[in-house]
């Protein structure tokens, strides 16, 4: 009897594996779903730390690509027009490159990480499987909400992340989302040469594993009947990223 009790309090996952929201119980797929809050706990914010919260997911990064695999699955051909035999997505939208794919998990709903072939719903590009990054999105009718987080830590390490969420009116809601990260390189690499900004004078070594990123989100939600709901969303992103950098 204690176990029913502790089983009936667990809260419902839904997920949308199948392209529909459904409970993660009903779905015939290898599903791991989680959310912001496990995200954070597990400390993974960019979709390179999916594996912290996901078995049988790599993801490996070099000069801002990113090579994921499930369970095996996957490939190392890095080129502006190679496509990735695991297909990842940010709010439905599929990222076909993969050097655009380095998504910060900041201020999102859920990930999934759907394992196995999923060519059926996702394209002959899902061999491995699928990522999916779901947004936070705001409903109308809710109450004005936000966060703000700044952390600094060592070698100048400064990162800032903003949310808001508004529900305008009875049929429109919206809300936006921006992050920043920078960080100075605490490799050098001394068979390059580097100039001083400030004389032009050549300098011995360049950093390596430097980071600098800025995205900004927004997502606007219209409603006009309890049946119909549009969502109009944008995305925009800059990063330099030297981390697995051999050379520069």
């Amino acid at each position: 009897m204690e176990a029913w009790r502790i089983l009936s309090c667990l809260e419902e996952v839904l997920v949308t594996a199948q392209k529909r929201s459904e409970s993660i119980q009903d779905v015939p797929i290898a599903v791991t779903a989680a959310t912001q809050e496990q995200l954070e706990y597990a400390g993974a914010t960019s979709i390179k730390d999916i594996s912290m919260v996901s078995t049988g997911v790599v993801v490996n990064d070099s000069n801002n690509f990113i090579f994921p695999f499930i369970r095996g699955i996957g490939s190392f051909i890095q080129s502006g027009s190679t496509n990735s035999s695991v297909a990842i997505y940010l709010g439905g939208v599929y990222f076909p490159r993969l050097s655009s794919a380095a998504l910060e998990l900041d201020n999102v709903e859920m990930v999934e990480v759907l394992k196995g072939p999923q060519a059926t719903l996702y394209g002959r590009n899902a061999t491995g499987g699928t990522i999916k990054v779901r947004t936070a999105t705001a409903l109308p009718g809710d109450e004005l909400s936000g966060k703000l987080s700044a952390t600094v830590s060592d070698y100048n390490n400064r990162r800032l992340s903003a949310y808001a969420s508004i529900g305008i009116s009875d049929t429109l809601a919206g809300n936006a989302a921006f992050y920043m990260a920078k960080r100075d390189g605490f490799t050098k690499n001394l068979a390059a040469t580097n100039r001083d900004v400030r004389d032009g004078s050549e300098v011995d070594g360049v950093d390596l594993d430097s980071l600098e990123t800025y995205y900004l989100n927004g997502k606007l939600t219209w409603a006009p009947t309890e049946r119909l709901q549009a969502t109009f969303a944008a995305y925009t992103t800059k990063s330099e990223d030297t981390a697995a950098s051999g050379f520069q």
